[in-house]
């Protein structure tokens, strides 16, 4: 079973930010560090010449949001909880942060 996790992600839109709250918590769900290589594995990479999974920064691959969806009905658990907590910049070059909580 999983604790409380509370997740965040920035993004240049609403959409790019919470599919990026989501993906932090899937990760942390499932042991998964965040960002495309882990930190301080790279002699293990080089041996091993295994390719990380994409992540939720590259636009189009996988639905985030629709895998936590699912992840959380199958372990009984309550929906996530999406909140847009900022918004940053001018106009033109808006940064949305999204918070996602679970449990």
């Amino acid at each position: 079973t999983v604790g409380e996790i509370n997740s965040s992600g920035k993004g240049t839109s609403k959409k790019k930010a919470k599919h990026a709250a989501a993906q932090s918590a899937l990760n942390q769900i499932l042991g998964v560090p965040n960002g495309t290589t882990p930190a301080g594995d790279a002699s293990s990479n080089s041996t091993n010449n295994v390719t990380p999974p994409p992540t939720a920064e590259g636009d189009g691959v996988g639905n985030p949001v629709g895998e936590l969806q699912e992840l959380t009905q199958k372990k009984l658990m309550k929906p996530p909880v999406y909140e847009f907590t900022s918004e940053q910049g001018p106009p033109h070059a808006r940064e949305y942060v999204c918070t996602v909580k679970l449990g």
